[in-house]
């Protein structure tokens, strides 16, 4: 699904996926506004105890029962634009998170879209390069 960008304003797609273009500069602050602006609310600033920090190398994985939802896996950084949350989706985990990264290069999704240069991705797409055995979702109990 092709969803054209405007300027500095990101891009969402029906499944609430939110990615920006690479035509954007990078800009945390800026970013933050800009979806802060769409969606009508403030983007959360609290860390989640457990979640990987701001700054995180990460690696952008395919799923396992599908190639994508990128066309390539791909390095990144987590970034400070905002904390993670916790999916509200019925196809995610209890607890799963979706974190803004940053990537090192721009991106093309599955289906060829693009390229972005930053995205917010479940945490079920992303292996931390340090440390591979952190949590990718929020304690249950």
């Amino acid at each position: 699904m092709q969803t054209p960008s405007h300027g500095r304003r990101p891009c969402a797609n029906g499944s609430g996926a939110w990615w920006f273009r690479v035509t954007d500069g990078p800009s945390d602050d800026r970013d933050r506004r800009a979806v802060e602006t769409i969606i009508g609310v403030a983007l959360p600033r609290a860390w989640p105890r457990g979640a990987w920090p701001a700054g995180t190398r990460v690696r952008v994985v395919h799923d396992r029962a599908w190639h994508g939802p990128w066309l390539q896996e791909f390095s990144g950084t987590v970034s400070a634009m905002a904390a993670p949350v916790p999916i509200r989706n019925p196809r995610a985990e209890a607890g799963e998170l979706e974190y803004w990264v940053e990537f090192d290069q721009p991106q093309r999704d599955a289906d060829g879209d693009g390229p972005y240069r930053k995205a917010l991705i479940w945490a079920r797409y992303l292996v931390a390069d340090e440390d591979r055995t952190r949590p990718r979702r929020l304690p249950t109990a």
